[in-house]
């Protein structure tokens, strides 16, 4: 039974590999996004954090995005969360995982798995930071001190 190395220097990939399983999950994002309406779950909060604590996660908004992305609206996924343009790539390079693996295998090792990882990481830190300053944002305009003034009534 021939390596993983050699299998992969054939053009070759295996199932256990992850290639397909990777490629199998993002194809159900994408087809998920392509029958979803354009904003997402109509009516439903998929984000455990907002229904807790009324604030945004990182990832709020990222299916709404993903969703307006595969129906053309790049306008309103942008304003859910501009995050969504360069994960949704990412998904359309899971797809293409396998066919990815077999023309370039040399990219599933080395220099290419440090490259994806340093930009997992920048993209991640990224999203958390911007996640911290919405709900920053959120949090100070929801808790603004009530001036006597700015009410219809006040004072009659």
């Amino acid at each position: 039974m021939p390596s993983l190395e050699a299998h992969r220097a054939k053009g070759g990939f295996r199932f256990s590999d992850g290639a397909v399983l990777l490629s199998l999950a993002s194809l159900a994002i994408l087809v998920a996004s392509f029958a979803l309406p354009a904003g997402g779950f109509p009516g439903i909060d998929t984000c455990a954090f907002h229904s807790l604590t009324g604030l945004p996660c990182p990832s709020c908004g990222l299916t709404r995005a993903f969703c307006s992305i595969s129906h053309g609206h790049f306008r309103d996924a942008w304003s859910f969360n501009p995050f969504s343009f360069p994960l949704y790539a990412t998904v359309l390079a899971g797809v293409a995982a396998p066919a990815l693996n077999r023309r370039f295998p040399a990219i599933t090792g080395g220099k290419g798995t440090i490259v994806f990882r340093a930009g997992i990481i920048v993209l991640t830190t990224a999203m958390l930071v911007y996640g911290a300053w919405r709900a920053k944002e959120q949090f100070k305009a929801s808790h603004l001190p009530i001036n006597s003034q700015t009410l219809p009534m006040a004072g009659r």
